[in-house]
């Protein structure tokens, strides 16, 4: 399963800022990593839709 990196991720949380208004920025960049690694190592819903969920 493909997962979007961290730097895809900056670059569509940018685009959506952009078009949306709001202050460019991470607060703590640290937190996003634990989400990414949590979402591609859970093992308790392996499919995809579910994570989604």
């Amino acid at each position: 399963m493909n997962y979007p990196s961290k730097e895809e991720i900056l670059y569509f949380h940018k685009i959506l800022i952009d078009k949306s208004g709001g202050s460019h920025g991470i607060i703590d960049i640290g937190k996003l990593d634990k989400i990414l690694f949590f979402v591609q190592e859970d093992i308790y819903s392996p499919d995809f839709f579910d994570k989604a969920a």
